[in-house]
């Protein structure tokens, strides 16, 4: 049960992470933000360390790497992705393609779930389904750019899940941290390089700090840092497949924040999505125990 709350928990951050950021990145370029937010993560997850604790070895630095490496590209996908909109069309279907990629390598490696375990897999993607399909045709149709850049970052969140689940259990919180020191490092980098590149046309680090966005940036990094954090602790008391469906139902949360924040409409298809989404977690939980 307790890998159920965390990745509830966990669920819950990266919808509310990926809302906020993606609303910075509508009022400032995305490079801005994920490196102001990068950094952010970086420093909460240090700062972090000493009361986390975790066991430095081989695999947990590699692991480490490989993750952080996968996270730049869910970055840059993410938010252009969920800036381009609309985030209650886009944010489901990236789920639905992340949560997808797990449960195959889970099962691909032998991971045995339960006939409940399956129904409540079934449910939860078909809620993901029922949430991206509720939307005003007239309105709000995705682009075809838009729906290429969900899919691949789809395809990389659920790559990512795999590799968190990969470290050892006695790592602690030292593979996130090494994430976010790769993460913080490229995306600052190129930020104030393409700031400063643009200092003739006004720009400079003021411009990159922007009061707009960045509070937004500062709060989308660390809610995203403690979501990873979640997921890995879940990881780790759980089964993946399981784990991984539910950490992926974080588009409820963004479509939520988006209808009360942004006022996107919120229809009858929706609201039923994320009834069936509720009796999914409740299915699995039952699984996991």
């Amino acid at each position: 049960m307790v890998a159920i709350v965390l990745a509830l928990a966990s669920s819950l951050l990266y919808g509310v992470a990926d809302f906020t950021g993606g609303l910075a990145s509508r009022r400032s370029s995305v490079l801005r933000v994920t490196g102001v937010s990068a950094v952010m993560g970086f420093v909460l997850i240090t700062v972090s360390l000493p009361i986390l604790g975790g066991v430095w070895s081989r695999d947990a630095v590699m692991w480490g790497l490989i993750s952080g490496v996968l996270s730049c590209f869910v970055f840059v996908t993410l938010y252009k992705c969920l800036a381009i909109g609309p985030m209650g069309i886009l944010s489901p279907i990236i789920a639905l393609v992340g949560a997808s990629v797990p449960v195959l390598f889970a099962v691909i490696v032998g991971e045995r779930v339960s006939f409940l375990g399956w129904i409540g897999i079934a449910l939860a993607l078909a809620s993901v389904v029922i949430i991206s399909l509720a939307f005003d045709p007239a309105h709000h149709r995705p682009t075809a750019r838009g729906l290429l850049l969900a899919i691949a970052c789809g395809l990389t969140v659920g790559v990512l899940f795999i590799v968190i689940s990969r470290n050892p259990a006695d790592a602690g919180s030292i593979p996130i941290v090494i994430n976010r020191a790769i993460t913080a490092v490229f995306f600052f980098t190129a930020m104030l390089i393409t700031v400063y590149s643009k200092r003739g046309a006004g720009g400079g680090i003021r411009s990159a700090l922007d009061k707009r966005i960045f509070p937004m940036a500062l709060l989308a990094g660390a809610l995203d840092t403690t979501a990873n954090l979640l997921f890995l602790y879940a990881s780790h008391l759980g089964m993946l497949s399981l784990i991984a469906v539910i950490s992926s139902l974080y588009p409820a949360s963004t479509v939520l924040c988006a209808r009360f924040i942004l006022k996107e409409r919120m229809t009858r298809t929706q609201l039923s999505g994320l009834g069936v989404a509720a009796i999914a977690v409740s299915l699995l939980a039952l699984a996991q125990a």
